[in-house]
């Protein structure tokens, strides 16, 4: 009757580093094997193809999507700072204004109309 618990080997590890020793890649103990040192050439022209290839289709899209990103986050922001004048008001019991300036493209939050009413001046 076969002992089923045990493996026996039917190489021993002297007959592997053996054949190791005449040039046998089979078996290199902790040595690693040449091969497997890095990448080859044709390997990394792969993998720069497909990166191309992912980066050409991306852009477009990264093009049309830019903007449409900015313009909501201007808005967010013009929001931001209107909630920040609502409370500003509210908390000091005074007037706040946002100034819009179209000629720089511009607005300013503003606390107080300088007493001569022109929140322009500040």
């Amino acid at each position: 009757m076969p002992n089923r618990g045990v493996i026996s080997p039917s190489v021993s590890i002297e007959d592997k580093r053996a054949d190791s020793a005449k040039g046998d890649m089979r078996y290199d103990g902790m040595r690693t094997k040449k091969r497997e040192l890095g990448f080859t050439m044709i390997e990394l022209l792969v993998a720069i193809v497909v990166l191309a290839i992912v980066a050409a289709i991306a852009i477009p899209g990264f093009s049309r999507w830019l903007p449409n990103y900015r313009l909501k986050s201007a808005a967010r922001d013009v929001y931001s700072n209107m909630q920040l004048t609502k409370m500003g008001a509210v908390r000091a019991n005074a007037d706040w204004a946002i100034v819009f300036s179209t000629g720089s493209n511009s607005y300013r939050v503003c606390s107080d109309d300088g007493g001569d009413g022109d929140w322009l001046d500040g």
